[in-house]
Parts: C-alpha cells; sequence; structure tokens
C-alpha cells in the first residue's frame, strides 16, 4: 500500500470508488486537518456491494485499512448516515 498521501485526496479517493463522501476523523472523533500527510492509499478500485450496510463497510474495508481512525459517512445532501444504512440507499442519495 502506497503511503503519503493527503487527508483530502484519500477521502477524494473513497468517494470516486464507493459513490459516496467520507470524513476522516481521528480515533477519538477528533476533525483532522485536510492536509494530514503519510495517510495510505485507498487500493480498492470496485465499489462494495450494495447490500453492505455502512457499518460492514467500515469494519471490512476501512478499519482493516485505516487502524487508528474513524470514519464518517454522508448522504448526499452532507448529513451522516447511520451504520445499518445500506450503501444502496447511501448511493441513492448522490443521483
Amino acid at each position: 500500500m502506497a503511503t503519503g498521501g493527503t487527508l483530502k485526496r484519500l477521502e477524494r479517493s473513497i468517494r470516486r470508488v464507493e459513490g459516496f463522501d467520507v470524513a476522516l476523523l481521528s480515533a477519538d472523533g477528533r476533525d483532522l486537518r485536510g492536509d494530514k500527510r503519510g495517510l495510505p492509499s485507498y487500493h480498492y478500485t470496485r465499489a462494495t456491494r450494495d447490500a453492505f450496510t455502512v457499518a460492514q463497510w467500515r469494519e471490512t474495508r476501512f478499519a482493516h485499512s485505516y487502524p487508528g481512525f474513524s470514519v464518517v459517512v454522508f448522504e448526499g445532501h452532507r448529513r451522516p448516515v447511520h451504520g445499518r444504512t445500506l450503501l444502496s440507499t447511501v448511493r441513492a442519495t448522490y443521483r
């Protein structure tokens, strides 16, 4: 996994692959600076299945790749979504 990317670049990469916006936070929930460097790139190239929930995406993709960070997933109007929300529902708010 390549490192050295900024937080904002990582958030854009997740949006490009997964189809939804995210905000990375420190493990204790604090905001991080957008120019924070040294983060591994998002190495997935295909979106997670629509049938997954936000919580499943966090556990299977995000937490595994970015230990020590937490993430908020947003729907299309920039409101945070609950972990039980299906990714298909989240993605539909961006259309």
